[in-house]
């Protein structure tokens, strides 16, 4: 049997709970949103440097979007 992998994710989330990759405004504007690129006056290098060693020794990488022709609420419906 082999050994349990860890799983780590790392997220992009205001405190009210919006969750973003760190964008342009005019990346996701799903709905009506219009506070895209929100994470860009927050960002520092301490971040990057974060993210690379999490990374470093991973064997996958899940990158997560909605389906085709499906909306994120719709996507989000699924895993509720």
């Amino acid at each position: 049997m082999s050994p349990m992998r860890k799983l780590i994710v790392s997220e992009f989330v205001t405190l009210d709970g919006v969750m973003q990759a760190p964008g342009g405004k005019d990346e996701d504007l799903d709905g009506g949103f219009e506070h895209g690129g929100w994470t860009w006056p927050y960002w520092h290098d301490d971040i990057g440097k974060g993210f690379v060693v999490l990374m470093k020794d991973v064997d996958a990488l899940c990158l997560a979007r909605c389906p085709p022709g499906m909306s994120k609420q719709e996507s989000a419906n699924l895993f509720a």
